[in-house]
């Protein structure tokens, strides 16, 4: 999810930690926007994401919808005094209805509707507790579509170990902003688990592989005998993530530079521009 700058020197401060930073777009994929019990029956719900307000609410089979905010009729925000009627989005500046697909369905003082004009819709999906949509060059025809977290775990062939948390145990920093790229590419930093999570040291990365848009990593965590890895939300990770710069050429030293160049690679797929460096 993306927030609008808070003060002029916030946008600036954004703007010098994007260093490098090599591309003009947002990347492709489904991204979160939100959580599923947020979203109760009857409810119109205010969002912003990859620049635009947006509104989710449940349709009459309760599947999540998500739309512009925007009324095409006058520009009135369907988020601010927006109603579900019948599974329609009535405008409160007119009383024009709008159908979960975008289609103008009624208008209540005229006897035709609007055909030609729509509202955008956003592919979406709710999985493990979770609301995504899907952002890309084709915004309404997604390229990949989710695993459930446990088929996830089934292709990474950890079923018979792993151990899920509930989602209310987890802790969130719904201010944050950064760059997704820079939490993906913490999977192949295998000296950050020392400073950041405080194992006994650096670990021995010793595979890595891309397989269309999964990148699958196996680590070997310093200890003896049956090691385990425990990462505290701590909040110190997201620290240096939101005040970090990007550097698109870093002076990576030989037991990281293959893995790290390898997944930046394999990241530049999900960005549809020409300026990649």
């Amino acid at each position: 999810m993306t927030r609008m700058p808070l003060s002029a020197t916030e946008d600036d401060n954004q703007d010098e930690r994007q260093g490098s930073w090599p591309y003009r777009v947002h990347p492709t994929g489904w991204f979160q926007i939100g959580w599923s019990a947020d979203i109760g029956a009857e409810q119109l719900v205010s969002l912003r994401a990859f620049d635009s307000d947006l509104i989710a609410f449940r349709d009459p089979a309760g599947d999540v919808r998500v739309l512009d905010a925007y009324c095409p009729h006058l520009g009135a925000s369907l988020a601010h005094g927006g109603t579900l009627m019948g599974g329609n989005i009535v405008c409160p500046f007119h009383g024009w209805e709008w159908s979960a697909e975008g289609k103008n369905v009624r208008i209540p003082y005229s006897k035709t509707v609007n055909r030609a004009q729509r509202i955008r819709t956003w592919p979406a999906r709710e999985i493990d507790g979770l609301v995504y949509i899907w952002h890309g060059p084709d915004p309404l025809s997604p390229t990949w579509e989710l695993l459930a977290i446990d088929q996830v775990i089934e292709r990474a062939g950890f079923a018979d170990r792993f151990h899920g948390r509930p989602v209310d145990d987890l802790r969130t920093w719904p201010e944050a902003r950064l760059h997704p790229q820079f939490i993906t590419e913490n999977i192949v930093d295998h000296a950050h688990f020392h400073w950041v999570h405080s194992t006994r040291g650096p670990t021995d990365l010793h595979e890595y592989e891309s397989d269309g848009v999964f990148f699958q990593v196996r680590h070997r965590f310093p200890g003896q005998g049956d090691t385990r890895l425990m990462i505290l939300a701590s909040g110190v990770g997201v620290q240096v993530w939101e005040n970090m710069r990007y550097v698109g050429r870093p002076p990576l030293v030989p037991e990281e530079a293959r893995a790290f160049k390898a997944l930046r690679k394999w990241a530049s797929q999900f960005y549809d521009d020409d300026v990649a460096n």
